[in-house]
């Protein structure tokens, strides 16, 4: 049982475990808003009050005990594991004074043995079916990023279907936020389809940006509180974020309006031929805009961006893994120059909502150009191509990668 559950009762013998610093008494982490020096001149908990409180159970669990066993452990390798505060205390409080015994023992925690049986799903004939399925429905670039992380977390995501866990508390997920900043950006541009966008159009009050924001959430139905704690902040940064945006874009383009804007939200569909096998490629496209006459591909993202991972290639050629944004440019590029057979190229950015300012140097990059050509495209296609085939190699099974840091559901 817990320290809690202790409090009201008297043990003839107690063995207490994990008798270590951090876990006796526990590190105190204090999630607060309010700074620590405005708490402690207001008198409001800090972390010291959470160590008496763990301190009085403590004593209070041992007060009537006739036999106490403490145990802790010593770490291993690296890990130096201290003894709790609490025996170093007692041994000055009580040595000698208590009439209970006291053991105190220390041992060697032991790595138990884990399976040597790797995590992987045979390509059997009716797993194969649902990857053909699968790809006959279309391949987004979403998809294929995950493939290129985890080819477990791929298919329980997009092959098998399998919901993620999503974290229940009281923050708003990331993905309805981003939904959300979509919708805003969509309602804000859209009215300028096949115009110039207006400079004038862009300056909006950052209190009516947190208002659409809010609108929009408001819609989903999330049941929080979006007026206070937590979800006002996340709205508040998200309202600061697209106005900081929206004003360096009305800034860019000047009063006149340098971009046309050709479509926001937009579909964008292409196909890929592998070995007599046509994979449909599919995609939603944030924001087309013609600037200077070239074809402007550009993705929001509500975080910041390094420019040094929009490099599509890695050295050996491949797509790299590691570059999801340039991956996602890329297909999104190539279905553009499926669907215009009349241009040469486009260039594909970020919109990093984070730091507008790097939006400028946030283009995709293959082969050091940030111009994609076909050329350009047909690399892309042969890089594809391997991805797929490899993904419906019936010899090779869908095995999880322990190198990727973001599985939504293989590890859920």
């Amino acid at each position: 049982m817990g320290f809690l559950e202790t409090r009201a009762l008297d043990h003839e013998r107690i063995f207490m475990l994990s008798c270590n610093e951090g876990a006796l008494p526990p590190a105190q982490t204090h999630r607060s808003f309010i700074p620590y020096d405005i708490r402690r001149v207001l008198g409001l908990p800090l972390p010291v009050h959470g160590d008496r409180v763990n301190a009085y159970h403590f004593y209070r669990a041992v007060q009537r005990s006739g036999h106490v066993t403490l145990l802790h452990h010593e770490g291993s390798g690296d890990d130096t594991a201290e003894p709790s505060r609490y025996l170093a205390q007692w041994r000055t409080d009580t040595g000698g004074k208590s009439p209970a015994v006291w053991q105190l023992a220390t041992y060697l925690p032991r790595q138990m043995p884990g399976s040597s049986a790797e995590m992987r799903i045979r390509k059997t004939p009716a797993v194969m079916c649902m990857l053909e399925r699968c790809l006959e429905q279309g391949l987004s670039p979403s998809a294929i990023n995950t493939y290129l992380a985890c080819p477990m977390d791929h298919f329980l995501t997009h092959v098998w279907a399998r919901p993620p866990k999503e974290p229940i508390g009281t923050r708003i997920p990331p993905d309805a936020l981003g939904t959300a900043v979509h919708a805003v950006y969509d309602g804000i541009y859209r009215p300028f389809k096949d115009q110039r966008i207006p400079a004038p159009a862009l300056r909006i009050d950052r209190e009516q940006v947190q208002a659409l924001l809010i609108e929009e959430l408001a819609a989903m139905g999330l049941g929080l509180e979006l007026d206070r704690g937590e979800p006002l902040l996340q709205v508040g940064m998200a309202a600061a974020a697209i106005h900081r945006d929206l004003v360096q874009e009305s800034e860019a383009i000047g009063a006149d309006g340098v971009d046309i804007l050709l479509d926001v939200e937009m579909k964008l569909n292409g196909v890929l031929e592998v070995d007599g096998r046509k994979v449909p490629l599919k995609g939603l496209a944030d924001r087309v805009v013609e600037r200077q006459g070239t074809i402007h591909v550009l993705d929001l993202k509500t975080g910041s961006v390094d420019p040094n991972k929009l490099e599509l290639l890695g050295e050996d050629g491949a797509l790299n893994k590691d570059h999801p944004m340039a991956v996602q440019l890329a297909v999104y590029a190539l279905m553009v120059l499926q669907q215009n057979s009349s241009i040469s190229g486009i260039r594909a950015g970020i919109i990093p909502l984070r730091r507008p300012s790097q939006a400028m140097d946030s283009f995709l990059r293959v082969q050091g150009s940030d111009f994609f050509t076909r050329e350009h495209a047909v690399i892309v296609e042969d890089a594809l191509r391997d991805v797929i085939r490899e993904m419906l190699d019936p010899e090779r099974p869908i095995v999880h990668c322990t190198e990727a840091r973001y599985c939504r559901a293989c590890l859920a």
